[in-house]
């Protein structure tokens, strides 16, 4: 092999091991850079409260990226869509990609707190999710039939009391065959004032019950504004790449 030939081998390899850093370095910007690209879409999705199209391009973005953090985000996504069970599975995962996470403690509470739920969730699912309105509703429906029952005893109680008035002289002064009446209606009056405060007091609380159960299912949910950065996050599911 010619002195030329030789040198120019040699120029050829130390040009390969040359450009073979650079090349790696932007394969891994390029992953990088979709990485950010599915973080951003993630966001959007989030903003819009898609969680579950958010919680997948969120994990997109952790698998190109490596971001353990962002994990946290794809928990809260699954939180906020009510796949409490999956949120948990997230969390642990998130744990055993960072075994030294200085908010490791708070993230197991977290975990623990989610598959507590997930039963109940399960349970509410079967009825096609959302509020319960079947309790309010019961409470009240037997109110509101305590109080018809209510209306009709205080029907009976003034046809009683005109009658005793129309047989009793102007003095008021009965008959006394007429001394079963007057008993019976003043128990149908006492009867009447029970039944209408019982029947207005029970659609007052299932009025009340009710409402609280249209505005709940956020109380302990509310949208979260703290972002996941370099370190973590727990409560939100949003922030820079």
């Amino acid at each position: 092999m010619s002195g030329c030939l030789r040198a120019s081998l040699a120029l050829t390899a130390l040009l390969v091991a040359a450009l073979a850093p650079a090349s790696a370095a932007r394969a891994q910007l390029s992953d990088q850079e979709r990485a950010r690209l599915h973080f951003n879409t993630a966001t959007s999705y989030y903003d819009q409260g898609r969680y579950p199209e958010a919680a997948a391009q969120f994990r997109e973005s952790y698998q190109l990226s490596g971001r353990a953090h962002i994990l946290l985000n794809v928990a809260r996504c699954h939180e906020l869509a009510g796949a409490y069970g999956p949120a948990a599975d997230v969390l642990d995962e998130y744990l055993a990609a960072e075994p030294n996470a200085p908010d490791r403690r708070t993230v197991e509470t977290r975990a623990a707190q989610l598959r507590a739920r997930a039963p109940a969730a399960s349970a509410s699912s079967v009825g096609g999710g959302g509020p319960d309105l079947l309790g309010p509703a019961l409470v009240m429906a037997a109110g509101g039939a305590v109080a018809a029952a209510g209306v009709v005893t205080g029907i009976l109680t003034l046809d009683t009391q005109a009658r005793l008035e129309a047989e009793c002289s102007p003095a008021r002064v009965c008959d006394p065959s007429l001394r079963g009446d007057a008993d019976t209606g003043q128990a149908l009056a006492i009867a009447t004032d029970v039944l209408l405060i019982t029947g207005g007091v029970a659609v007052g609380a299932g009025l009340a019950w009710l409402l609280v159960a249209l505005a709940g299912g956020g109380a302990d949910d509310p949208t979260p504004t703290a972002a996941c950065g370099p370190t973590g996050c727990v409560a939100g599911a949003r922030g820079r790449f």
